[in-house]
């Protein structure tokens, strides 16, 4: 190769990019003229491109609601087959983004259906005041920005609205209390295919597994101080809003937030949530005494019953 070419070739470039850098080139002008529309597919933690077809011909409209059935769908002058359960995200840069959760009612992949819902959603709390309605009109089109409370509820009302058997559970430590971290909230979502309620935390886009066994929120309490269990991905979006993550003091919590979602912070994190299971108002404690049981009972004021452990395995499995 002549390198006096080579050399032009880069004086160019460098020149191109200094131009668009000063101006004297919109960049997003360039850019945005021929700007194809991109479409991805997410399932637990893998991201895929999905190609499209040009024209339209044949194919459904994209439905305005969260969750649709799998099917080809047209978005952007092109038609895409969206039969694979899951997240599917549509995107024509500098004009629009779509966000659909794809589930098949008659022979549903529930993990999937958990995974996307998972998906939608960033730790933070931006969109902690919004409705289940309004959070999912939102999740249409963008990122959620939500705590574990907020997250699990909505989570819940959505897979119940499609015959999916779901509730929400939490947990509370026994370690010293503090004003923003003595528990943990998350869903349970009953498994046709493993005949066993399994635990899910849709907020840490996670769930736990034992022998490759997923875990009930039983069985994660059981393991969770010992450490004996692993943590499977649920979801590979950003976790962690650090942006706009602070309180009603302009407390910024990103510090906090990052560190406790290291590996080895999470389990360190999880010991000291997962400690105690609640469960529509009932708990129970694995060593029992009255100033734990007080303290508890205390949290949750007249509404909590404490219960021994084969009483809540009676009651809810």
């Amino acid at each position: 190769m002549n390198p006096n070419v080579t050399a032009l070739s880069f004086i160019l470039k460098v020149a191109f990019l200094a131009a668009i850098a000063s101006g004297a080139f919109p960049a997003r002008q360039i850019a945005s003229a021929q700007d194809p529309p991109i479409v991805f597919h997410a399932l637990l933690d893998k991201f895929d491109h999905v190609s499209g077809t040009a024209g339209t011909a044949g194919a459904s409209p994209l439905p305005s609601s969260l969750v649709i059935a799998p099917g080809r769908y047209a978005f952007a002058g092109n038609t895409y087959n969206a039969r694979e359960q899951g997240l599917y995200r549509f995107c024509h840069p500098h004009k629009e983004n779509q966000q659909r959760i794809v589930y098949d009612a008659r022979n549903g992949n529930v993990e999937a259906f958990v995974s996307a819902l998972a998906w939608t959603a960033t730790h933070g709390n931006s969109d902690d005041g919004k409705s289940k309605e309004a959070l999912t009109r939102k999740a249409t089109t963008t990122k959620l920005f939500i705590t574990c409370g907020t997250i699990s509820a909505w989570a819940v009302d959505i897979l119940s609205r499609n015959n999916v058997r779901a509730r929400f559970v939490l947990t509370l430590t026994l370690d010293p209390w503090n004003s923003y971290d003595n528990g943990h909230s998350m869903i349970e979502v009953y498994r046709e295919d493993l005949k066993k309620w399994v635990l899910y935390d849709v907020d840490e886009n996670a769930y736990f597994a034992h022998e490759n066994v997923p875990l009930s929120l039983v069985e994660m309490i059981e393991r969770s101080a010992s450490g004996d269990y692993d943590i499977k991905p649920l979801a590979a979006d950003t976790m962690l809003d650090v942006s706009n993550f602070k309180d009603s003091t302009g407390y910024e919590w990103a510090f906090i937030g990052e560190f406790t979602r290291t590996k080895d912070g999470i389990r360190r994190w999880y010991k000291r949530a997962l400690q105690v299971p609640v469960l529509d108002n009932c708990f129970y404690l694995r060593s029992p005494n009255d100033a734990d049981r007080a303290r508890i009972a205390h949290y949750g004021g007249a509404n909590y019953s404490c219960l021994t452990k084969s009483e809540f395995l009676k009651r809810f499995y």
